[in-house]
């Protein structure tokens, strides 16, 4: 589970003169796999590192190498996660962040650390109450963070003096305490949303006996064996359709802004007219293309972004170079109380890289001040 102090510190990380390294790599085939793929991965880093004509930056950030290499020496990380290093020796950085699931392989060097990936996976870390039942009994996990957490197990008929009324048979009692507990279950893990799993006629059956207020949070259902699948086979399953559900929310949501943009109502679309908002702070949620990438400029006196030019036009201090001002774009955001939603479902948001619905309105003019 990522560590939510980690995380901050790292979003607020400012630079420090010298380079930080970011390294993501997924994690199977044990530690002469792993070492083999992280010797890949910085090999142009190295290259880099002879180029660095400073020697303080150079030994930095050879010592951020060092210690990247020395992952799998010390092994840890389980099979099938992605590890995110960030280094940077000279500011006295190192962390490492274990993602439960799979992201690309790759090693950024920048001003700041590399945040993107993480921030993807953190943007669909919902919490989520499963239940997976039969007709002898329930059992409620909560997901989050790609694992099980907890189990609570409902076997009664009933409870204790509570009329049969209409339900006669033990399925439907067993239906309507399950319904009861989850509805319990969700008020107290602050769950989002619901998902269901069982053999296909259990599952139609059960549904009816959820609570009219949480039907319309019920992310998905699968098919599922209770008495021949265990736990782990349970994530999985449920994991696949978070997985759908989360494709199928962000083509909604790009369809949404991109209709907004049309008509003229709060939203932005592209990188000019976006970072335009940024700067404004104006974005209330900021949807990103996970294949878009932007080289830019940023002020690390104010946080004002751009496109291009070496002063910044907000407050006069010079600018850096970002390889990425996309994530910049999405830090930024957070950092304002905003929300970032990377997408990865195939949609046109592709064609515009970046969109964003708005707190108040930023003229499709205002792009031309960063650019």
């Amino acid at each position: 589970m990522v560590d939510q102090d980690i995380f901050d510190r790292l979003l607020q990380f400012r630079p420090s003169g010298a380079p930080v390294l970011s390294v993501y790599v997924g994690v199977d085939g044990g530690p002469s796999a792993l070492r083999t793929k992280l010797e890949s991965l910085v090999g142009e880093v190295l290259e880099q590192a002879e180029a660095e004509p400073s020697q303080a930056l150079r030994r930095s950030l050879l010592s951020d190498v060092a210690r990247v290499l020395d992952l799998a020496a010390r092994g840890g990380p389980p099979e099938g996660s992605t590890v995110g290093i960030f280094a940077c020796h000279r500011a006295g950085l190192y962390e490492e962040v274990v993602v439960p699931r799979r992201a690309r392989d790759r090693a950024v060097v920048d001003a700041t650390p590399y945040l993107r990936p993480l921030l993807a996976f953190l943007d669909e870390s919902r919490r989520y109450c499963l239940v997976v039942l039969d007709r002898m009994q329930a059992c409620l996990y909560e997901l989050f963070m790609g694992e099980l957490e907890g189990a609570t197990i409902v076997v009664t008929p009933g409870k204790p003096g509570r009329p049969v009324g209409r339900d006669p048979s033990p399925a439907h009692r067993l239906f309507r305490e399950t319904a009861d507990v989850a509805d319990e279950f969700i008020h107290a893990t602050r769950a989002e949303l619901l998902l269901v799993g069982g053999p296909e006629e259990t599952v139609a059956a059960f549904l009816p006996f959820v609570p009219h207020h949480l039907r319309g949070r019920v992310a998905g259902t699968f098919a599922f064996d209770p008495r021949t699948m265990g736990p782990e086979q349970a994530r999985c399953c449920a994991e696949a359709v978070v997985d759908r559900y989360e494709r199928a929310e962000e083509a909604s949501l790009v369809a949404e802004i991109l209709d907004r943009v049309t008509t003229g109502g709060l939203g932005a679309a592209g990188i000019p007219w976006c970072l335009a908002a940024v700067n404004e702070e104006a974005v209330q949620f900021l949807l990103i293309d996970e294949e878009a990438r932007a080289s830019g400029s940023a002020c690390d006196a104010c946080g004002w972004l751009g496109l291009v030019g070496a002063t910044c036009q907000r407050c006069g201090g010079p600018l850096r170079v970002t390889q990425d001002v996309i994530e910049e774009m999405g830090a930024a955001v957070i950092g304002a109380s905003g929300r970032v939603e990377h997408v990865q479902a195939p949609t046109p948001l592709s064609q515009h890289s970046v969109a964003a619905f708005l707190r108040f309105d930023v003229p499709h003019s205002a792009a031309q001040v960063v650019g």
